[in-house]
């Protein structure tokens, strides 16, 4: 077998193989970045005849001292019609925190008028307060509304509570 006389395909070799040594990955690792979390655009929860709750926080970072709030979105794909009272508070009947599920600690107020939540119906931005204190760190909540014996949940979010100074 006779080498390769060819200065082109030499080259070409040549190229190729320091080529190959960029493909390596690095030895140097980088540093060790402190994990933040990606916040992405709240999606909508289990759909329960029809119905989706969507959770969204008005911030993500809350101190320990304030109280985390929340806008709450809710439609009806389904075929059938709710009541939904048109008062103050929303008919929140748990709330899940870290996967852990605990009873709303008021319960809602049946005071109001009622509006047809009907099939296509759409409520955007309802206010909700959280009535639980949180320790501080990250915090994965969602909510379960009751409507009529239904029971929705709320797609998770992820909130963080700030220690203290």
């Amino acid at each position: 077998m006779q080498g390769i006389k060819d200065p082109l395909v030499l080259a070409l070799i040549a190229m190729a193989s320091f080529c190959m040594g960029c493909a390596r990955p690095s030895l140097i690792r980088p540093d060790k970045k402190k994990e933040e979390p990606v916040w992405i655009k709240p999606t909508w929860g289990m759909e329960a005849e029809g119905l989706q709750c969507r959770l969204r926080p008005a911030r993500r970072v809350w101190q320990t001292q304030e109280t985390p709030t929340f806008k709450v979105d809710l439609r009806n794909g389904g075929k059938r019609i709710f009541a939904f009272a048109a008062c103050e508070s929303l008919p929140v009947h748990r709330i899940i925190v870290d996967g852990r599920v605990r009873p709303w600690p008021s319960p809602p107020t049946k005071a109001g008028k009622n509006r047809p939540f009907a099939p296509g119906v759409e409520f955007t931005d309802l206010p909700l307060s959280l009535s639980v204190s949180l320790s501080a760190g990250r915090h994965v909540i969602q909510v379960v509304l009751s409507f009529e014996e239904v029971e929705v949940v709320s797609n998770p979010v992820t909130i963080e509570i700030a220690r203290g100074p």
